[in-house]
């Protein structure tokens, strides 16, 4: 039988951890501020068809948050065979990877934040070169921004990383497998670069020789992954990262750090960009002169529209929420979430011109064209969104 103090004071537990009031979870959820009080006091329970809905934003499963307990199907140790999980793991797929597996690693701490907050960095992105690489989405330095807004939110990561051709590499493999073990022993998360395919994996545990991962299309345990072998592939990247509990800081904090990495993004002073790409909403003009001179690969052209389409929703999703964390500035928010919303439509649109299933198929003339223009079009509301989030800016630190 559901508990409804338990229930009531979980979801209290998650709506403070978001840092968002009985207001603003009600206009999330469609319901009044009184329905909150009642299911927070402990007085009702939510309407079946909200569970789903308050399942999603707060990252939890239903029986989680009914409190209705489950036997995990990970084992702690398992002797016979050397093995060693982290009981309960639980990954949240979503694009990009690197998003995933840091919230799935927050959560496994107790700290639940949505898709949009986490996802910030990406957010306010784009990275392209002039062949329009499907690699552009990875391949870039977030200038410690990650780090900073998972600090926000409660956590603290730590990084270990190395090359393939570094002359120690054999070292820092060992050294990288000895901090996993050490960490999962612990009770802290961790995830890595590609244990399979080039994207981040969420590390569930080890053996002897090799780490256990989750993979992201079976949502089953995988594995094992030989430590020897990490950063073995074509991308020659060693990555390891821990994540262990911290302190939450001030939303306006969160919000005044991801806007200055959002307007700064385009300063290669400040985000040194990776040899030839382009960064920021420079990229939008790399991208449609390389359509136009018939350089942009097929598959680099549809993996990068989809995926940027994504981030940009990503952008409305953050200043969505965040207009609701701080409950001031409704009108500039409102005009920012306006210009993201129209630069994520116009790349969706794009992404529905080429589809990431054709590969190598030709690219028209009229395609081209259409592309262009598209793209000027994203650019120019990037940049009207940018300049709203610099008034956003300049009022937090009127406040600060």
């Amino acid at each position: 039988m559901v508990n409804k103090v338990k229930v009531g004071k979980k979801i209290y537990i998650l709506r403070k951890k978001m840092g968002i009031t009985q207001e603003n979870l009600a206009k999330m959820v469609n319901v009044t501020p009184q329905a909150i009080s009642k299911w927070e006091n402990g007085i009702a329970l939510p309407d079946t068809c909200l569970l789903p809905v308050l399942s999603q934003l707060f990252h939890i499963g239903i029986e989680e948050l009914l409190c209705i307990s489950s036997e995990s199907n990970l084992i702690n140790k398992d002797e016979s065979n050397n093995r060693v999980f982290l009981p309960g793991i639980v990954y949240y797929p979503s694009t990009p990877s690197l998003v995933s597996c840091i919230r799935s690693c927050l959560s496994y701490l107790g700290i639940h934040v949505s898709l949009g907050w986490i996802s910030a960095p990406y957010a306010f992105m784009l990275n392209i070169n002039d062949e329009v690489s499907f690699k552009g989405p990875e391949f870039w330095n977030d200038n410690g921004c990650f780090d900073e807004l998972v600090r926000n939110c409660g956590g603290i990561i730590e990084n270990f990383n190395g090359w393939k051709g570094d002359i120690d590499i054999s070292y820092k493999r060992k050294e990288a497998w000895n901090l996993v073990r050490d960490s999962i022993n612990k009770g802290l998360p961790c995830y890595a670069w590609e244990m399979d395919k080039p994207m981040y994996y969420l590390i569930a545990g080890y053996e002897e020789k090799g780490y256990y991962y989750i993979d992201p299309d079976s949502m089953k345990i995988a594995g094992p992954k030989l430590y020897n072998e990490l950063g073995e592939s074509e991308w020659g990247i060693l990555e390891i990262h821990i994540i262990r509990p911290g302190s939450i800081s001030d939303n306006l904090k969160t919000l005044k750090d991801i806007f200055e990495y959002a307007i700064n993004v385009n300063n290669p002073h400040i985000h040194q960009p990776n040899q030839g790409y382009t960064m920021g909403t420079d990229a939008y003009r790399v991208w449609w002169e390389s359509v136009s001179k018939g350089k942009a690969d097929y598959y680099g052209m549809a993996y990068n529209a989809s995926f940027w389409a994504n981030c940009k929703n990503l952008a409305t999703l953050f200043l969505l929420e965040g207009k609701l964390r701080i409950g001031i500035m409704d009108d500039l928010f409102d005009e920012a979430i306006s210009n993201y919303k129209n630069a994520s439509r116009l790349l969706h649109t794009l992404s529905l011109m080429f589809p990431v299933q054709r590969e190598n198929e030709y690219i028209s003339q009229e395609q081209r064209e259409k592309a262009v223009e598209i793209l000027q079009a994203a650019q120019k509301y990037e940049i009207n969104g940018l300049r709203k989030i610099s008034n956003i800016l300049d009022e937090i630190y009127k406040i600060w």
